[in-house]
């Protein structure tokens, strides 16, 4: 506690200043005030508290009470004092102890209350720290310059100094950033660079699932030579998709593909259209006049409806006896579409109905009776579908009155129309959307394949009649022996070899000069290369083909709806196609037509292997194909180097693990899964390059590897660095004749790891100068000593040696150095062990070892208790779990080991008076190996005129297991104590006061006198602490002794001694 200072004012205008040492102290006291003595009676009163106590019955309440902090609360004035709690605050902030981690020999301090609620005993068994940010280690622990490997790869981070990259080769540019590796997923071939967080995060999974069913065409591939569609094709196409005559009167317009489908294009085709009329005024034109007799129809020019003239019918009969406007001349459309007729007719004498036929006589007549009365003009109509055919000369389709009986009627015929009401649209122009104006059209109205048939959008495309519909002035879209590829999106009626659907060059049976794809499903490249024979359908079929450059027609793909068909029959001949131009639904010669429909043709001059799924997939959807399932994979082409190349974090080192042939690349997402357990490595041809001079030129080299092998036959390697034959040669997790090895199997300086399972492993290989070790899981399995030089590996990498031994499993990560890493293979083997669960890396097992370094004095002094060799130090942690005594309180473990006081520190009394305070947990020392166990050793620099140097000296007796105290006196006056079992004492008291008379050297056991003498009462004035103080004997390696708390003070604390033992007992609940 901090002194005070207390002035005293006086009336004559005085004062004194007095200073109060507020520290808790022994017995009676006094001062001097005005010169005389003043007695303060300090004695620190025993308080015995519980942690818990519970008050009452049924109702009953539990009080909780920290206990009082012994120095600051209690008795304070103590020399050193060490504890695993709080010594001077409740709440546990003050640092208690230094603790080395056994994992990577990293250290940290610990207060009280991070060693009671788990902090210490987590931080042990955590491994937090990434290979990339592991540091060198220096005395106060992992605090010098960062390893810097040769090349890191992984697909977690491997640390904040994780390079930042460029995502070099990326089919979409992004930004540069801390990427682990580049895929190309399957579908389309696209590459794309991901961090560790996309890898696991679902992002990667993501790019190899797109689909692209809402993508366009022309967008997922470009460089068609032409692309013909009635839908827009490309998200930048904007102009229109056909242009379409009407049949009604051959009126053309173009509609774009929104038009298609909001009605437009129909509105055009099915606008009613006037084919004939008259009204009488000056002729009777159209109308054959006269039939059946004479004066049967007449033009009548004083009782018109609108005007002054009309046709007066005089019909006797219901026979055809009159006819009008025959169907050759106006109504020549095919059968479907629809007309109307409207007339006004007026009755004039006669009861007999007239009749309105359209078509011959007979049952088959379309046709309407009326009659009238009363002399009115009334309008009649009829509207009829055209079921009898078209075509100039079909004297059948044609429009009569007649009488509906033998009697006389006569009638008046006014306003007389024909109107075609529905159509048929018939496409001129198939506009190519590729830009390259290669338009597929007809000229030839008898040969435009419908869209819209009898008023109705044709279903599944532009409809081809196999009888004459084609487009056929359309230029070369390939030529010579370049590649080609097509996508045809259709259904066919019938099928045929002689049913072409698309054709480029010469005829099919020219071998080697055509490009020909046929409704049989036959894709014919300069042969009788067929396939399949099942094209007819109720729905849509997709077609895909393609042909690899300067190819021969055996060499030719055919896909049905995403599927590879197989060939039925095959004539190699190299394809040259010649300059015939290409064609649409007919031959080019116009002796075959194709007869069904065609929605989609999109043509490439190239072979697009690479995309031809993604095409398929953005044609399929839109079109309602499905199409045959596929695999939807992803393909490590980059493995980045995360490692670089300066302490400041700012250089990549660059030497990242590539494969650029797509058959050679190692799986990273199978089926559209993520591969469990890292990059697959396929044992047949798959491996990753890396650079050849990744360890030229050095003496050492050190690798650590987690793999995981599907298969133990055979030779294989998962990584090869280098080669010097026949000496050494880097090859690290081989798997050769059943065995894991580091090096080859046929290299003198092979080691064996062990036999090989299908586990996942970590591999660390290790080659010094002279000295090669190869690890397993964390354990040596064997050192080499015929290393002689590291030389650089033509065609080294991982998943192979050179070209074979290809490595048939996973790999996850890969660090290499070009530098012996023996001092800090632990602390990497320990995170690595831990991130990948690897059993044998106590990091993983959470079984990691924690070391005190320091015992931190408490009383304010600095008289730390350290020890810095690694051996010497006492455990706190052990196998992952806080060190407790065989009562279990919290403890240090002193099994070989010591904690040196500090030297040359005046910490004793002059007079050689002590009192010891310590919670401990002795075992039998005569089960131990040493001697005389000087656990407690707190000796003076020299003799300082007396005959000891102890104050005190506290040691456990090998021969008779006597706890034993022989300080201040070496020549008489020691205490001893029989421990009669291992927790026959917990607190030890231990006090010494040379110039008391008699009972001078006291031992306590638990708070009860066990042990009294006297001493001499010589003095020892020296007051510094010798180099072999300790706390602890390493010596003893046998039988192990714990220690909770030492207090230690350079005075007699007889006084209060019940009041500092209530406070421990409080605290350990020892008796």
């Amino acid at each position: 506690m901090a002194d005070r200072t207390l002035t005293i004012n006086h009336a004559d205008g005085g004062s004194e200043t007095y200073t109060i040492n507020r520290d808790k102290f022994a017995g009676v006291r006094e001062m001097q005030i005005d010169g005389a003595a003043v007695t303060v009676d300090h004695t620190a009163v025993p308080k015995h508290q519980s942690k818990e106590t519970t008050l009452g019955g049924s109702q009953s309440i539990t009080i909780k009470r920290d206990i009082e902090p012994l120095l600051s609360k209690v008795v304070g004035g103590a020399t050193a004092a060490y504890s695993l709690r709080d010594l001077n605050d409740t709440t546990g902030v003050n640092k208690v102890v230094r603790v080395r981690r056994e994992s990577d020999n990293h250290e940290r301090d610990f207060n009280a209350k991070e060693v009671s609620n788990g902090t210490l005993q987590n931080w042990t068994n955590a491994q937090v720290t990434p290979p990339l940010d592991v540091r060198e280690l220096e005395a106060d622990g992992r605090t010098g310059d960062f390893l810097i490997p040769k090349a890191a790869y992984s697909l977690r981070s491997l640390g904040a100094r994780q390079a930042t990259l460029a995502a070099t080769g990326d089919t979409v540019a992004r930004a540069d950033g801390k990427f682990v590796m580049q895929a190309r997923r399957t579908s389309d071939q696209a590459l794309k660079s991901f961090t560790a967080a996309e890898v696991a995060d679902g992002t990667l999974t993501e790019f190899a699932n797109e689909s692209f069913t809402s993508r366009l065409p022309l967008d997922v591939a470009g460089g068609a030579s032409a692309a013909y569609g009635l839908r827009n094709l490309s998200s930048s196409y904007t102009g229109s998709v056909v242009e379409v005559r009407r049949s009604s009167d051959d009126t053309t317009q173009n509609f774009t593909a929104t038009e298609i489908t909001d009605g437009t294009l129909l509105a055009f085709v099915n606008e009613d259209v006037e084919l004939f009329s008259n009204d009488f005024e000056t002729n009777t034109s159209g109308f054959t006049l006269n039939t059946g007799g004479s004066n049967v129809a007449v033009r009548n020019t004083s009782d018109g409806f609108s005007g002054s003239g009309c046709l007066q019918l005089n019909l006797t009969s219901h026979v055809n006896t009159f006819s009008t406007v025959r169907t050759d001349t106006y109504m020549q459309d095919t059968d479907g579409v629809t007309y109307t007729v409207s007339f006004y007719a007026k009755a004039i004498s006669g009861s007999a109905n007239l009749v309105l036929k359209i078509g011959t006589t007979g049952s088959s007549s379309q046709q309407i009776s009326f009659s009238e009365n009363g002399g009115e003009w009334v309008k009649h109509s009829l509207t009829f579908v055209n079921n009898l055919g078209a075509g100039s000369g079909n004297r059948n389709q044609r429009i009569l009155f007649a009488g509906s009986t033998s009697n006389t009627t006569e009638w008046r015929i006014d306003d007389f129309k024909i109107v075609q009401t529905t159509s048929n649209g018939h496409v001129k122009t198939w506009y190519d959307q590729s830009g390259n104006s290669n338009h597929a059209t007809q000229g030839t109205s008898a040969s435009q394949p419908k869209i819209v048939d009898a008023g109705n959008l044709v279903t599944g495309g532009l409809d081809f009649d196999g009888a004459n519909d084609s487009f056929s002035s359309i230029p070369n879209l390939f030529s010579g022996t370049s590649a080609a590829s097509s996508f045809i999106v259709g259904n066919a009626d019938s099928t045929g070899v002689s049913e072409p659907m698309f054709v480029q060059g010469d005829n099919r049976s020219i071998v080697g000069n055509a490009f020909v794809i046929t409704s049989e499903i036959a894709f014919r490249p300069g042969g009788n290369t067929i396939y399949d024979d099942t094209f007819i359908d109720a729905n849509s079929l997709l077609l895909s083909t393609i042909v690899p450059a300067s190819s021969t027609s055996a060499d030719a793909l055919m896909f049905l709806d995403g599927g590879a068909l197989g060939q039925t029959s095959t004539t190699s001949a190299t394809l040259n196609y010649s300059n015939q131009g290409a064609f649409i639904g007919s031959t080019f010669s116009g002796s075959a037509f194709y007869d069904g429909r065609l929605s989609e043709i999109i043509i490439y001059p190239s072979d697009q292997t690479d995309k031809r799924r993604a095409i398929e997939e953005s044609i399929a959807t839109a079109n309602g194909i499905t199409l045959i399932p596929f695999s939807r994979d992803a393909f490590v082409t980059k493995w980045y180097d995360q490692s670089v190349t300066n302490q400041a974090g700012n250089v990549p080192s660059g030497n990242h693990a590539v494969q650029a042939t797509t058959g050679f690349q190692p799986k990273i997402v199978t089926s559209g899964a993520l591969v469990t357990g890292g990059l697959d490595f396929d044992g047949g041809n798959d491996k990753l390059d890396i650079p050849n001079d990744l360890l030229s030129s050095v003496n050492s080299a050190s690798a650590f590897l987690i793999a995981d092998p599907d298969t133990t036959s055979g030779g294989q390697a998962a990584l090869a660095l280098s080669r010097n034959d026949p000496d050494f040669r880097f090859y690290v997790g081989g798997i050769f004749s059943g065995n894991f090895t580091f090096g080859y199997e046929n290299s003198a300086s092979k080691i064996i790891l062990g036999s090989a399972n299908t586990n996942k492993h970590l591999f660390t290989s290790i080659a010094g100068s002279s000295i090669a070790e190869g690890f397993l899981d964390g354990t040596s399995k064997g050192s080499v000593s015929s290393v002689d030089g590291i030389s650089a590996l033509t065609n080294g990498g991982i998943g192979a040696i050179n070209s074979s031994s290809f490595w048939n499993g996973t790999i996850q990560e890969v660090i290499i150095y070009n530098s012996d890493q023996s001092d800090n293979r632990t602390a990497l083997e320990a995170n690595i062990g831990e991130a990948y669960s690897i059993a044998g890396i106590p990091a993983y097992a959470n079984t990691v070892n924690g070391f005190v370094e320091t015992w931190y004095d408490q009383s304010g002094n600095g008289n730390d208790a350290t020890q810095l060799t690694a051996g010497n130090q006492p455990k706190i942690v052990d196998a992952g779990v806080l060190v407790t005594d065989r009562d279990g309180k919290v403890a240090l473990n002193g099994k070989g080991a010591k904690l040196d006081l500090p030297n040359d520190v005046p910490m004793l009394s002059a007079d050689g008076t002590y009192s010891l305070f310590a919670v401990v947990d002795f075992d039998d020392q005569r089960n131990g190996n040493d001697p005389y166990n000087n656990i407690l050793r707190f000796e003076s620099k020299t003799n300082g005129g007396a005959s000891s140097r102890r104050k005190p000296l506290i040691y456990l007796g090998q021969s008779n297991g006597l706890l034993s105290s022989t300080g201040p006196s070496y020549t008489a006056g020691s205490v001893n104590y029989t421990l009669a079992d291992a927790l026959s004492v917990q607190l030890l008291t231990n006090i010494a006061n040379p110039a008391l008379p008699t009972g001078n050297h006291t031992l306590y056991a638990d708070g009860a006198l066990v042990s009294s003498s006297n001493i001499a009462t010589s003095v020892n004035t020296e007051t510094r602490l010798q180099i072999d103080s300790q706390i602890f004997d390493n010596q003893e390696t046998t039988v192990t002794h714990f220690l909770s708390e030492v207090i230690y003070y350079a005075s007699d604390q007889t006084a209060n001694r019940p009041a500092i033992e209530a406070n421990i007992n409080n605290q350990y609940d020892i008796y």
